[in-house]
């Protein structure tokens, strides 16, 4: 999926340099990904819904949050924060995301928390003027974190990264 993702983008970013100046503004969205992580075999399928402004092609902010459920383990939430840098035309948009996520994961053996680094690539196909699919892959966080195996226990310092391949749909105000 990286490769495929990669070649859209080196695609997507050779027709989407031309007219970057179209798509300024606010905007919403919601989606769902597929989550893995690097510590055992558990995979999550949250939504998530984000909201952002684009200054200028270069120049943007977004804050994601989203949670997951069922199962022997569950994201209870993430909250993130981006910069956004974006190129677009009239068919589509590649983007980048670099920022910060915290988050919540409930597990059979304790919860965990952490905080980190959060980065990612996405390319976008315009469905009509308002509206944008986005297949991104992202690196929800590579942090370290804190497990809790009980309320009287806890380990510090884990190394824990969740990456993830999304589908999500925007709309531009």
């Amino acid at each position: 999926m990286k490769k495929v993702l990669v070649a859209a983008l080196a695609l997507s970013a050779a027709a989407s340099y031309a007219d970057t100046g179209s798509f300024e503004g606010f905007y919403v969205g919601g989606g769902v990904s597929s989550v893995r992580n690097t510590w055992d075999d558990n995979k999550w399928s949250p939504v998530e819904v984000f909201g952002g402004y684009k200054l200028s092609p270069w120049v943007g902010g977004e804050i994601r949050v989203g949670a997951s459920s069922g199962g022997d383990s569950k994201i209870t939430n993430y909250e993130s924060i981006y910069y956004r840098t974006e190129s677009s035309n009239s068919v589509g948009k590649t983007y980048l995301l670099v920022g910060y996520t915290h988050a919540d994961v409930e597990a059979q053996t304790g919860n965990f928390n952490f905080n980190g680094f959060s980065y990612g690539a996405g390319v976008g196909f315009v469905i009509s003027e308002k509206f944008n699919l986005n297949l991104e892959y992202k690196v929800l966080a590579n942090a370290k974190g804190t497990w809790y195996p009980d309320k009287f226990s806890r380990v510090d310092d884990l190394d824990i990264k969740l990456s993830s391949v999304s589908a999500t749909v925007d709309y531009r105000f």
